[in-house]
Order: structure tokens, then sequence, then C-alpha cells
């Protein structure tokens, strides 16, 4: 598996038995306490997921860099969270610590405008159709087109440039 590679987000310490697991009263006393101090969600940004999910990041930025290429990262919103959107997502705080480490094109504001403020003509079923397709392009192109107007305008048109793999 490719991401085997990046499995250094584990400790062991986090794993390893406690005395008071062997007694089920007090293991699932821990538990419930636990549970309803700090409800868990992946999204938190104390969670293991959460520092799964950014270190990954980081970690495809460096890999991205070591190949001279500049990472981007593309915000595609589920229907599900799309619906619910009100300006901030269940996984906002996540969002926002991913776009002040990396550059993220964010097509919430594109895919709603799409619709009319609607979720359901973007997709079918669970994917996104032409029209959700159109509207990421003109998200990612507006976020873009900065960057290729100062390539164009310093010489260096990457359009210009042979495709990979031809001479």
């Amino acid at each position: 598996c490719a991401l085997l590679a990046h499995d250094r987000y584990s400790r062991a310490e986090d794993y390893r038995p406690v005395w008071w697991r062997r007694s089920r009263l007090l293991s699932f006393t821990a538990d419930v306490v636990e549970a309803n101090l700090d409800p868990p969600t992946p999204f938190d940004l104390r969670s293991e997921e959460a520092g799964i999910v950014l270190h990954l990041f980081d970690r495809y930025v460096e890999e991205c860099t070591a190949l001279a290429a500049r990472p981007l990262v593309l915000h595609l919103p589920t229907s599900h969270y799309l619906k619910r959107w009100d300006g901030r997502f269940a996984y906002q705080d996540l969002l926002d610590a991913i776009s002040a480490r990396h550059l993220v094109v964010h097509t919430e504001v594109a895919l709603r405008e799409a619709a009319g403020g609607e979720v359901e003509p973007l997709f079918e079923e669970y994917h996104y159709n032409a029209r959700g397709h159109a509207a990421i392009a003109e998200a990612l192109t507006a976020a873009l087109r900065p960057e290729l107007d100062r390539l164009a305008a310093a010489g260096d048109d990457p359009a210009a440039r042979p495709a990979a793999g031809t001479p």
C-alpha cells in the first residue's frame, strides 16, 4: 500500500495496555466519562484522525516539492456537507488548519451559485455531474488564473510546453 510509507503517526504508547482496563467496571466507567467529557469527533484537531489527515497533507506537499511541483488541495465537499453548509462545514476547523498550511482551492461558493443555492442539481447519486464538474472547473480556473497570467507574462507559457512523454 502506498500510504504505508507514511505510517509514522501512530504511537506505540497509545496502544499499550493499562492495568485498569482489566476491570470491566473501571474500563466501562472510563470510556463513558471520556465520551461525555469530550465527545470524540474525527474533525477535532486534537483527534488522531485529524492528525493523520494533516500529516498526509504535509507529506503530499513534501513529495510535490521534491518533484519541483506546486501542490494544490482542491476542496470537493460531498452533497451531504454542501447541503448543510451555512458558511461553515462540520469539519471547518480541520479545513482551516489545512488552508493555513497549504494552498486550498475552495469550490463551495461556486458550486452553490452554479445551482442557484441548491445542491441536488450538482449531483447524480453521490457523484458530481456535468454541472458540478463545470462549477469546479470554473473555481479552479479562477484560482489558477493569476499564476497562469504570471507565467505567461514571464514568457513561460505552460500551454506551449510539450505534453509529458512527447519529444
